[in-house]
């Protein structure tokens, strides 16, 4: 392992906002070393999204919805940007659970959302620990392996950077 270079400064481009970027050739090496350090740990496999609904439905008291046409079009529309690509059998999965958790209420939040589709397993949620959870399921596929894909960048990163949060099981 080597030594982080400190050479990281922040800048602020909106109140509260801090963006942290090196200038420096040495921190960029360093992350193309760790980056290619995790992916040749990475063995990728086949997407399946039976492991994340699972997962959801052990953890969570969850139910598949039907959703308005816009927001059909919409998830449709943020994957086919997200991939850059047409998504040509797209076979979503809209899930939904009330919030009896205070934390969400004061933000405002009514419901978790969950929106999966099932063929890429890519998917949309508005519980930024739950989304880093999914994200760990999902795991990556050879294609995007091959091709350093988002999807790997997230996952590189969640190894890096490990989740914190701990989902409380409704069984417990």
């Amino acid at each position: 392992m080597i030594d982080k270079p400190n050479y990281t400064q922040f800048i602020f481009s909106q109140p509260g906002v801090a963006v942290s970027f090196c200038e420096d050739s040495e921190s960029k090496k360093y992350n193309d070393k760790i980056y290619k350090e995790i992916k040749s740990t990475i063995v990728p496999r086949p997407y399946s999204y039976q492991n994340i609904l699972k997962y959801l439905y052990s953890n969570f008291d969850c139910e598949e919805v039907t959703v308005y046409d816009s927001q059909y079009t919409i998830f449709k529309e943020n994957l086919r940007l997200e991939l850059s690509r047409e998504i040509v059998d797209f076979s979503p999965i809209f899930l939904d659970k009330e919030l009896y958790s205070k934390l969400h209420k004061l933000q405002g939040d009514k419901k978790v959302y969950v929106h999966l589709e099932k063929n890429t397993c890519l998917f949309d949620t508005n519980l930024h620990f739950l989304n880093e959870k999914l994200s760990m399921l999902r795991w990556v596929n050879q294609e995007d392996y091959d091709n350093d894909s988002v999807i790997l960048k997230e996952l590189i990163h969640l190894i890096k950077n490990p989740v914190r949060t701990k989902i409380q099981s409704r069984n417990k």
